[in-house]
């Protein structure tokens, strides 16, 4: 955070673009003869920029979107960092029971156990369950209106994904057409769907209805906490003060569109998942799945790079 915290021109505890945040975690390395409790190893300096940057295989290809978990998130990290040796955390459960259940096509496997998890891309490529077809054209030809939200801070599940599959949205339908039945708002310091150091409670469901029943399309969102009120503003543009007032009041910020929009690098084993055309359609037949193609874009992926 004092790293990055002003870069907005604002110090206020938030970071209100996380991607523009380039923190070196060597910068926390001990110096000669401090005390290890204020400062980080080597050793940890490198795992907190890993546990930032994502999984990859042992080859460095990787197995999620860049940025695994924003910077400025690091308070929520307790959902996947232990806080000793061989204690549980509440994402191993998570993992646990949708590999054991869900995550492979007719297989039960009750005895799965976290480290069955191989990190390849055979193992990457043996199943997916994923819903993010980018062409949305039936949905938006019956009328319909999305309205995407994200915590930048989210702990649980990147952002990245969000934007990714946003992004992928407009290349694939073009902007103009998305611009008329999709926003998307992030929301800056808010962890997943709720809590952080940023304003977490807001209305979004009043301004999607207004937009199917009025033609009234969103704007701004408020969202508040015990101490703040601040506007979010339809993505890319952001919440810039306006130089006078307090801080804390959602009146005195204006929208801002960045003239230089963050590049993302959505370059990862995955990135075909956000495309249209390779989905794989399932029946049931009994207790199993069938799936239609049998044989997809995904198992053909597979073959080609394990």
């Amino acid at each position: 955070m004092a790293a990055c915290d002003d870069l907005d021109g604002l110090k206020d505890g938030l970071i209100d673009d996380p991607r523009l945040c380039h923190f070196a975690p060597a910068t926390l390395e001990c110096a000669a003869g401090q005390d290890a409790a204020t400062c980080l190893s080597p050793a940890e300096a490198g795992v907190v920029r890993r546990l930032h940057d994502g999984a990859v295989t042992a080859d460095g290809n990787r197995l999620e979107p860049a940025i695994a978990h924003e910077w400025g998130s690091e308070l929520g990290w307790t959902l996947f960092v232990p806080a000793a040796q061989g204690t549980r955390v509440m994402s191993e459960n998570f993992v646990t029971s949708f590999a054991r259940y869900l995550g492979y096509t007719n297989v039960v496997q009750p005895d799965w156990q976290l480290p069955d998890l191989k990190l390849t891309t055979e193992s990457f490529w043996s199943s997916y369950l994923a819903a993010m077809d980018p062409d949305l054209s039936r949905f938006q030809r019956s009328g319909g209106k999305l309205l995407l939200w994200h915590g930048w801070n989210d702990e649980h599940i990147s952002p990245q994904g969000t934007l990714a599959y946003y992004d992928a949205m407009n290349r694939t339908m073009g902007k103009g057409r998305v611009d008329g039945f999709t926003r998307l708002y992030l929301f800056p310091g808010v962890a997943h769907c709720g809590g952080g150091e940023g304003p977490d409670t807001f209305d979004i469901l009043t301004p999607v209805m207004a937009w199917v029943e009025s033609g009234r399309s969103p704007g701004e969102i408020i969202a508040s906490n015990a101490t703040r009120t601040r506007p979010v503003f339809p993505y890319p543009a952001l919440a810039r003060y306006d130089g006078s007032g307090s801080i804390d009041d959602a009146a005195n910020f204006v929208p801002f569109t960045p003239r230089r929009p963050v590049k993302d690098d959505y370059h990862w084993l995955g990135e075909r998942l956000y495309s249209h055309g390779y989905q794989t359609w399932a029946t049931t037949e009994g207790a199993q799945l069938k799936l239609s193609p049998a044989r997809t874009w995904l198992t053909r992926k597979a073959s080609a790079t394990s």
